[in-house]
């Protein structure tokens, strides 16, 4: 650089891409990769709910993470993150039962869910691992309740990874007699085959 020349600074915004240090094409750029996914420390749990003073069972479970990050002549993607569930009948009057619907974005504002995944570092080259947390429960007065989970990382598009994706499987059963007791109460690291595929 010159002496007394100005820095160009790089800009990046989701409609346009202005390429002001000559990154694009140079060693320098970075990608992410999608490196590990376990679901693990599944617990039952029950309880009042405070807000609603209902009654309530089901499991408590975290997602090990691992994503990383490296250099590429080209690619600049970042990981992404799908939180799938599908249920036999429907917890929220826009969710309908027995449809595979993507839950991160409506989830995405809850820092003990994700917050892990918001707090990445991104060095480059390195590793971001953490943890994803989810508690899902039901009324004790409740229905036979199914819950299948998909949760998937997705690496950045283009990043030359062993794997584009990966996704880690449950499925949880709840059902009481219908006084307060429960009868089923059982979470299983997998999924039934009738329920692939999950949507991409």
């Amino acid at each position: 650089m010159r002496s007394g020349a100005h820095p160009q600074h790089l800009t990046i915004s989701p409609i346009d891409l202005t390429d002001g240090l000559g990154l694009i094409g140079s060693p320098n750029c970075c990608c992410c990769c999608a490196e590990d996914l376990i679901i693990q420390d599944v617990a039952r749990v029950s309880g009042r709910m405070a807000r609603t003073r209902v009654d309530t069972f089901g499991h408590k479970f975290s997602v090990r993470f691992r994503v990383k990050y490296i250099k590429d002549p080209v690619s600049r993607t970042d990981c992404s993150v799908q939180w799938w569930e599908k249920t036999n009948r429907p917890n929220k009057p826009q969710i309908p039962a027995d449809t595979w619907v993507d839950r991160f974005h409506d989830n995405a504002h809850n820092s003990n869910m994700f917050g892990d995944w918001f707090g990445r570092k991104k060095q480059c080259p390195g590793n971001d691992p953490g943890y994803f947390r989810d508690e899902p429960r039901m009324p004790m007065t409740a229905s036979m309740r199914t819950l299948f989970f998909a949760i998937r990382i997705k690496s950045g598009e283009g990043c030359p990874c062993n794997s584009s994706e990966i996704t880690v499987y449950a499925t949880q059963v709840l059902d009481t007699n219908g006084h307060g007791r429960p009868t089923i109460w059982v979470f299983s690291r997998g999924m039934p085959q009738s329920q692939l595929p999950v949507p991409n």
